[in-house]
């Protein structure tokens, strides 16, 4: 994240400086956003794993399989 720009951005969203400043007040205010977006995208990658578990060792079988799948990239 440190070295994203803000021109990376707004290539990446198709967004102007002017859009993204009326979203986010402050690079911080961009930043949580981020990360909250890749959290939710964990959480329901998880979720969907664990509610295919049906025992424990189902549960330690899907943790090595979920700690070693990348995390998808976020939708642009």
């Amino acid at each position: 994240m440190n070295r994203t720009r803000l021109d990376d951005v707004m290539a990446a969203t198709g967004s102007s400086k002017s859009q993204l400043s009326h979203h986010f007040p402050d690079n911080e205010a961009l930043v949580a956003a981020v990360i909250a977006r890749r959290a939710e995208v964990i959480l329901e990658r998880e979720t969907a794993l664990l509610a295919r578990v049906d025992s424990m060792r189902g549960l330690e079988r899907g943790s090595f399989v979920a700690m070693s799948t990348p995390s998808p990239s976020p939708p642009a």
